[in-house]
């Protein structure tokens, strides 16, 4: 049986441009004379296209400035700018988390990226901060007597890839739909907290009940870097 992290995988090229938009959060923000002007962008770690929110599963992203009470913003696709900050010198920390309604947790820290930024009275346009995730990639192929074929010609709908995370004695899920189009695709981003960590893995092809419908692939180790893409290989489903 497998279990999921309530997260449906979309193909690795349905990518989207992503800045993002300030929604609600830091009340009680101290008066300043001085604005600030955020924009984010998320990639793949080795990826050059940017990646949209609902590609890594992200939600929101903390904005602190030293001391300031925190700014939170929802992760959609446009841009915001903090006003009323008292101008000056500011260690700035910006951390972008997951979905919990993906991971399950909302303390899931995808990535976060610090600096220290003078800021003038009036409006400030801050560097563009680009955030790296990294992904559990897996392509597969399907073969019928030593013969190529497709997901179609099998009855199969889903790829499940279960990843056992350390300590974790239930494997946590991912479902990839197996279409007859592209043959590879990525989960939502791997937690920082995960980050340098080694897992065990397996995948399953599934029918459209969630049944397998060949043994699963043999269960093997990977250790998750945060430099390089998380990248599983190939697997072959043989009937």
């Amino acid at each position: 049986m497998h279990f999921t992290r309530s997260w449906q995988c979309h193909l690795v090229g349905f990518l989207g441009a992503l800045a993002l938009l300030g929604c609600g959060g830091g009340g009680g923000r101290s008066a300043g004379d001085a604005s600030a002007y955020l924009q984010w962008n998320i990639f793949d770690v080795g990826g050059t296209t940017p990646l949209s929110c609902a590609d890594v599963g992200a939600d929101s992203i903390d904005v602190t400035l030293d001391t300031l009470p925190k700014y939170t913003f929802a992760c959609m696709d446009t841009y915001d700018t903090i006003d009323n900050i008292p101008s000056g010198t500011y260690s700035i920390s910006v951390q972008l988390y997951g979905d919990p309604k993906v991971y399950g947790n909302s303390t899931t820290l995808l990535d976060q990226i610090t600096s220290t930024q003078d800021l003038y009275s009036g409006n400030n346009t801050l560097p563009v901060v680009d955030f790296l995730v990294n992904s559990f990639v897996l392509g597969w192929s399907i073969t019928s007597g030593g013969v190529p074929t497709t997901c179609a010609a099998v009855g199969a709908s889903w790829v499940a890839l279960d990843i056992y995370y350390p300590g974790e004695t239930q494997a946590t899920s991912y479902y990839f739909a197996c279409d007859d189009v592209v043959y590879r695709d990525a989960t939502a981003a791997i937690g920082m907290s995960d980050f340098g960590s080694t897992i065990q893995w397996q995948a399953f092809l599934l029918d459209a009940n969630s049944s397998d419908l060949t043994p699963g692939t043999r269960l093997t180790s990977y250790t998750i870097s945060p430099s390089a893409q998380a990248d599983l290989g190939y697997v072959t489903f043989s009937f």
